[in-house]
């Protein structure tokens, strides 16, 4: 299921003509580190998640899910902890916030599931 969404990502990346790279290639860069907090939850990224929509699903997926989250706002990192996951601050349009997005989700929960 991970592999056709983020293939689905990838298109819609070609289609928008960025630079940006998109998640599986940031994925497949990235090095799991062994971590004993690591569980068997499915582990999500979730963007624009302070608010809206991303917010909703969010909350909704934190119930059976670890949920990692990204959004420019303040207050995402507390998001994150009452969600019991990750909050982290940051834009999609910006390499270097995804790529410590990436950095941060494999080394906690040694990847995406």
């Amino acid at each position: 299921m991970l592999n056709r969404h983020l293939f689905e990502a990838e298109l819609l990346q070609n289609q928008i003509n960025t630079n940006l790279p998109c998640a599986s290639t940031l994925m497949r860069n990235s090095t799991p580190t062994h971590n004993k907090h690591a569980n068997d939850r499915t582990v999500v990224l979730i963007t624009a998640a302070s608010q809206g929509i991303g917010r909703a699903i969010a909350t909704h997926l934190a119930g059976s899910s670890t949920v990692v989250l990204l959004a420019r706002s303040e207050s995402i990192e507390k998001i994150g902890i009452e969600l019991g996951g990750l909050g982290v601050r940051g834009s999609v349009t910006n390499e270097a916030d995804l790529k410590r997005l990436v950095d941060v989700t494999v080394q906690r929960f040694a990847g995406v599931r």
